[in-house]
């Protein structure tokens, strides 16, 4: 087993100082320091941003200590350990993760948090920050974000296609709910939404209301 890395605040707000504690397992000790390596997401993107944030070893907690500051556009994020060359800790596949906080929330999720953090363990994630497939952690997730979030298109989108992948429902169900997503409104100024119904009006048969769409986006 590896060491266990903690991240406090758990559910930061975008903007905050972030601190990591790491008490570390045998292959990590003696060491001047390591690095925690940061994939921060943001709700626009699939690929992450990699940061790399300084540990160094603290005697007295005997555990590495470091900071670094959250981007603002970051709502969701993965860390795992290295010290820069062969050792490496990823919590057993897994990663170390975060959520960010909406502010004045109570600790309520920002919109697509969930919905980046599903959409990490579908193992279609770039390979410096993969973690181990989860579908139904997967699916769990997507319902959390859309129950929080019922106007998320992408979230609302995924959820139905990964359910029809994972054969969770049939191709009726599935073709009906997608019909009454490209039929309901939408936020069409949010790229990933629109995006979404794009790739939803195609998969629908109708690649003229596609095209129509992502003309009327460009243009916007």
């Amino acid at each position: 087993r590896g060491g266990e890395l903690t991240i406090n605040p758990g559910m930061p707000l975008a903007g905050n100082t972030i601190t990591l504690q790491y008490p570390p397992d045998e292959k990590f000790k003696n060491l001047s320091s390591v690095y925690a390596i940061v994939y921060s997401f943001r709700e626009t993107s699939l690929r992450p941003v990699a940061r790399q944030a300084e540990l160094t070893y603290n005697a007295g907690t005997q555990a590495y200590t470091g900071e670094f500051k959250l981007q603002p556009s970051t709502v969701f994020g993965m860390i795992k350990i290295t010290d820069g060359d062969k050792r490496l800790d990823n919590n057993n596949g897994l990663m170390w993760d975060f959520l960010v906080s909406a502010p004045n929330s109570g600790g309520k999720p920002v919109r697509s948090a969930n919905y980046r953090a599903a959409i990490s363990y579908y193992g279609n994630m770039p390979a410096e920050a993969s973690r181990k497939v989860d579908f139904d952690k997967t699916l769990e997730l997507l319902e959390k974000e859309v129950t929080l979030y019922p106007a998320n298109m992408q979230a609302k989108v995924a959820y139905n296609s990964i359910r029809y992948d994972q054969k969770k429902i049939d191709s009726a169900a599935y073709y009906r709910a997608i019909n009454e997503l490209i039929a309901s409104d939408f936020d069409h100024s949010v790229e990933s939404f629109v995006l979404s119904v794009v790739r939803t009006y195609t998969t629908a048969g109708k690649p003229e209301k596609a095209d129509s769409l992502r003309r009327e986006f460009i243009a916007a």
